[in-house]
């Protein structure tokens, strides 16, 4: 490897040892730096067979994060980590392991808080309303519908 391809190489570990990345985003952060697309197979494959980079990591972090930092849903998630090029079996298997039981506590903790700013005259304009929002946040339909019944009925 030779200086040039060595200081890039050095500058991508530094950024993947502070944070989790995948191949895409070093390849951008790359390309944002300057690194000659010749270079960049070459240092992400060494980036890979070191540990600096790691997909399965990657996602299973990612996902963690998302769904339960930014209370994303699941369907978001995926439309995400499809963006950045990651595999569908890898996106798939990741969105299975996320904690289901935690995962409705939050997506119950986000419906309760948007609830109570949503309520208007209409009964079920209100329904369609807190529904909407969560299916913009990427949760699933059959565990909104539930999960908005819920509330409905408690109230």
């Amino acid at each position: 490897m030779n200086a040039v391809e060595q200081s890039y190489l050095e500058k991508a570990e530094q950024l993947c040892a502070s944070a989790e990345q995948c191949t895409s985003s070093v390849r951008r952060k790359l390309a944002d730096w300057g690194c000659p697309i010749e270079m960049m197979p070459k240092i992400v494959d060494k980036l890979v067979a070191t540990g600096f980079v790691d997909e399965i990591r990657y996602v299973k972090a990612y996902c963690e994060s998302k769904a339960f930092s930014q209370k994303w849903g699941r369907i978001k998630i995926q439309s995400m980590l499809r963006q950045k090029h990651i595999g569908g079996e890898l996106i798939a298997k990741a969105v299975k392991e996320i904690d289901d039981e935690r995962y409705r506590a939050v997506l119950r903790e986000v419906a309760e808080e948007k609830w109570k700013t949503c309520q208007v005259a209409d009964p079920m304009r209100s329904r369609g309303k807190l529904m909407a929002f969560l299916a913009s946040r990427g949760y699933e339909s059959e565990v909104v519908q539930e999960v908005v019944q819920d509330i409905i009925n408690k109230k």
